[in-house]
Order: C-alpha cells, then structure tokens, then sequence
C-alpha cells in the first residue's frame, strides 16, 4: 500500500473500505440489510500485526455479521505505528461507521484511550480516488516478456487480485507482471495463488507446464509450503510434501534471504522423521516458532525485496 502519511488519510482510507463493504456486491443478498445500517468494527493489535475482532452492521432490516476486510487491518496497523510514536502502545481498536458515512475510530492502550478521531466521508472524494490514468493501467497490463503458456494464468491471476482481494486499490498498482507489485503485501497474496493460476490451464497436471525462468521454481516451492500449513498444518503438511522437499525448500529458502526460517523448517522435519510420529514436544515447539517466522514482517520483506530485485528470473529467457 503506498504510505499514507496522516492519520487523516489513513481515516479516510478505512471510511472508503467500510463504504465499498457496505455495497459490495460479492457478498449476496445483504446489500439491502446495510445501506443503512452503522457498521461496527473491532481489533487487537498482536505482536505481529493486527487481529480483527468483528465487522457488523446493525440497524438496518437484518444484522449482517462478516465480510471481507479488505484492507483494514493494513490501515489499522498503519495508524497504529503513527499514534505509538507519540502516545506508546496500542492494545485495541473500536469505530463506526454510520449510515450518514461519518466514521468515528478509537484506540486504547494498557492504560486507557489513546485518542478519539471523527471523519465526514466524502463519496465525491472517493470518486476521486479510483480515477486513474488509462496509459498507467495499460502499462501495468502489458505481458511481453512473459512466457506465452503462462500469459493466461497470469492475467487470470491479477483479475483475481484486482478484482476480489484488492478492489480499493488502483488496477495500475497490481501489474500482469507480480513481480513489479510495490506493496508488499498484494505481492504475497499473488505468490500464495500464483502455483494454482500457473497450473489451471493445464487441468492441474504440473508435469504439463512449460519450462520456466528460475524464479517461479524459487517462489512456488517455498509458497507450495506455507500453503499446505495454512491448509493442514505442520505435521500433516510434513507429510504430504515428504522428506525430499525440504532440501529443496531450504535452498530456496536460503536463496531470498530466510535463512533462519530454513534452518527452522530443517528442524521441523528433524523433528518429524518421515513414518514416524513427531516427539510431541520438540515438535510443538518447532510449530510455534515456524508460525511466528512465516508471519513475520522480516519474511514478508526478505520475499518483496527479492522478487522485486530479481525481474529477470521471471521474464522469458
């Protein structure tokens, strides 16, 4: 996300993401429960991010809990590092967003409340907002250079990231070509589909796909991995992906910077040998400090940073 340098912006950031939530259409049939309902929202600052609590809207013809956030815990966390700076921390966040578009957002600290703001939406200025130059959209559609049995998969790919996970954000910011994504955050989202997106022209069959540049091998083996934690969890995942792939997974591990992260999936598997129970404790251990690892800002930064440094291994050779 492109910084945002008052709390002010970032109010009105989160005000637009609560509005586009309330009409969005991807959320069928509750649409009409919300246009003029307050939405109601609630989240933890944790040590390494934000936790949202809730989002609901109540007052309108039926209460309407859930929804996507879109991009709300990444504006939270970003005010959040604002107000620590002059108040110290944050433990939790509260607002509401009423049917008039007035936001009003507090934060609390260990000690009590940290500060109160209120903001006026503009939906004229909103407008505004998603305006962006036609040539900027076209450069960031352009595929040249990118491998023709692939082109597919990846437009497919960035409709997916433009469309559903990002709709707030501007389409020239999320290129055809991840690789150049400045956010570091859409950029991991489009790694964690971008295997699925590569496979799907060819039925899933990954011995179907045309040989690539090197970094899609670097990338889909390490995110292959973190996508079968998320799925199955360490243990299972240990033993879907088997023995002969964590070489692999270290190297490329070891390859963008994640050294330490490698070393800990090396334990892992130590700890797990292959057709034997894990040692519950050793293991449990290893699980703990893998998750904190995989979600560390220092692993979001080491992969933007490579990915973004290394266009070449991912355009046509």
């Amino acid at each position: 996300m492109e910084k945002l340098n008052t709390v002010e912006e970032i109010l009105f950031e989160i005000a637009r993401t609560l509005e586009f939530c309330r009409n969005d259409p991807t959320f069928p049939g509750s649409i009409a429960y919300k246009t003029v309902a307050t939405g109601y929202i609630k989240a933890r600052c944790m040590r390494r991010g934000i936790e949202m609590e809730l989002i609901e809207w109540k007052g309108g013809e039926k209460e309407v809990v859930g929804g996507d956030w879109y991009e709300i815990p990444s504006l939270l966390l970003d005010l959040s590092k604002r107000i620590e700076a002059k108040h110290g921390r944050v433990k939790s966040f509260a607002g509401q967003f009423s049917p008039h578009n007035v936001l009003t957002l507090q934060a609390k600290g260990p000690d009590g409340v940290l500060g109160e703001w209120s903001l006026v939406f503009s939906a004229e200025e909103a407008a505004k907002a998603r305006q962006e130059p036609l040539e900027l959209v076209a450069q960031a559609d352009d595929v040249s250079g990118i491998p023709v049995g692939i082109v597919g998969g990846l437009q497919d790919l960035n409709g997916w990231l433009r469309n559903r996970l990002f709709p707030l954000k501007p389409k020239a910011a999320i290129p055809v070509k991840f690789w150049k994504i400045s956010d570091p955050v859409v950029l991991w989202s489009a790694l964690q589909y971008l295997y699925g997106y590569l496979l799907k022209p060819y039925d899933y069959d990954d011995s179907a796909l045309p040989p690539l540049p090197a970094g899609y091998t670097t990338v889909c083996t390490i995110f292959h991995a973190f996508e079968e934690i998320d799925n199955e969890g360490v243990e299972t995942a240990i033993e879907n992906l088997g023995s002969e792939y964590c070489d692999a997974l270290v190297a490329e591990l070891r390859r963008v910077g994640l050294a330490q992260l490698g070393d800990s999936f090396n334990m892992a598997w130590k700890a797990h040998p292959e057709g034997t129970k894990p040692d519950s404790t050793a293991f449990d251990a290893i699980v703990t400090k893998l998750h904190e690892e995989i979600d560390d800002e220092v692993t979001l930064d080491a992969i933007h940073r490579y990915v973004g440094g290394h266009a070449q291994l991912f355009e046509r050779e």
